[in-house]
């Protein structure tokens, strides 16, 4: 039962608030690690001892983002390869706090749990990149296009219900979900195999004491896989056992498994940012959810505070290295929103 409720945090422990590619901030070379959750600190749940929950009511997300690139700058194209993950999780209070009390063995009793459901989606890629800046009058630009293949995917839901009464439980649930590893029972698969593209578009206006930056990561793209797992699959806690005394559950399932062909698509990023003198706002914006910021420029540090997660990040950059810090608790371990970038730019 726990693994069934747990499997998309369990998934996050492999391995701005988003990482976004931005060829304007030329780099040589990058590391972009960025995460946050509604439920939990960071370190937490990657680490798969979840004690700590805070409590959001309503709609709770979670997401992992990291990217690394490597690459060349040559009049004004950019040539790089590269590697990614982006991954998007969303559930609601009520299944967050059900999944939490379920690890910690204390669910609350005599409570009816009506609407659990947790929904993630998810891929690793690595592939090639190629850009090109340009400047016209007051603007700048970039259009970019990557290929790539695709090394994992995770992309479906898991939608039921449940009750804990007198020291027993029942549930009910169904599975739909495409995936490279199964985390609600022990199957063995080929993994998937798979490829894509997407494109990039950005601009930036300045005028004297003013600038406007506006992004779209994947405004276009398509992703490919042949015979990926798949499983639409209904569970329940019908079978009951007694075992020196206690009660033992092994979850019934029946449904369909099969390999089937998967097309998807990344799902845009957008970022508007408004900048005059030193001080600049913005907004990014990622499965409809917004992560409004503020911040300000003092000679070579930057500071910005993110109001979704309440996170303060701190950018210095010196010549051709900069690194960026991001957190929203002094204590790292408690922290829910997490990130470290860093890159350098070499001229050759």
């Amino acid at each position: 039962m726990k693994r069934l409720f747990f499997f998309p945090l369990l998934f996050f422990s492999f391995l701005h608030a988003l990482v976004f590619f931005n060829p304007y901030n030329k780099k040589n070379f990058s590391v972009n690690l960025n995460s946050a959750f509604d439920f939990g600190p960071v370190y937490e749940i990657f680490s798969n001892k979840w004690t700590d929950f805070y409590n959001k009511s309503g709609k709770n997300i979670g997401y992992l983002n990291y990217r690394s690139n490597i690459g060349i700058y040559h009049n004004n194209f950019y040539f790089g390869i590269f590697q990614r993950g982006d991954y998007f999780l969303k559930t609601n209070h009520q299944t967050a706090n059900f999944v939490y009390q379920m690890l910690n063995n204390h669910i609350e009793k005599n409570k009816y749990y009506n609407h659990l459901f947790i929904y993630l989606k998810g891929f690793r890629s690595r592939g090639f990149n190629i850009s090109y800046l340009f400047h016209y009058h007051n603007f700048l630009g970039f259009v970019s296009s990557s290929i790539f293949n695709v090394l994992f995917v995770e992309d479906g839901s898991v939608n039921g219900k449940g009750y804990y009464l007198n020291n027993s439980y029942d549930y009910n649930l169904h599975a739909d979900y495409y995936y490279s590893k199964n985390y609600l029972y022990q199957i063995h698969v080929t993994k998937p195999k798979g490829y894509g593209y997407t494109t990039h578009i950005g601009f930036i206006y300045k005028l004297e004491n003013f600038s406007a930056i506006f992004l779209i990561n994947d405004l276009i793209s398509k992703i490919y896989i042949k015979n990926v797992p798949y499983s639409n699959v209904y569970l329940n806690s019908n079978n009951k056992h007694i075992i020196n005394g206690y009660i033992h559950y092994s979850p019934m399932f029946y449904g369909i498994e099969k390999y089937k062909n998967y097309q998807s698509r990344y799902n845009p990023k957008y970022l508007l940012q408004l900048k005059y003198k030193n001080y600049f706002l913005g907004n990014q914006r990622w499965f409809n959810i917004n992560f409004p910021y503020m911040g300000m420029e003092i000679k070579a540090f930057t500071l910005k505070y993110g109001f979704r997660f309440k996170n303060i990040n701190v950018n210095f950059q010196k010549k051709y290295f900069f690194i960026d810090l991001g957190t929203n608790k002094v204590n790292l371990k408690k922290a829910s929103f997490l990130k470290f970038n860093i890159g350098m730019f070499f001229k050759f």
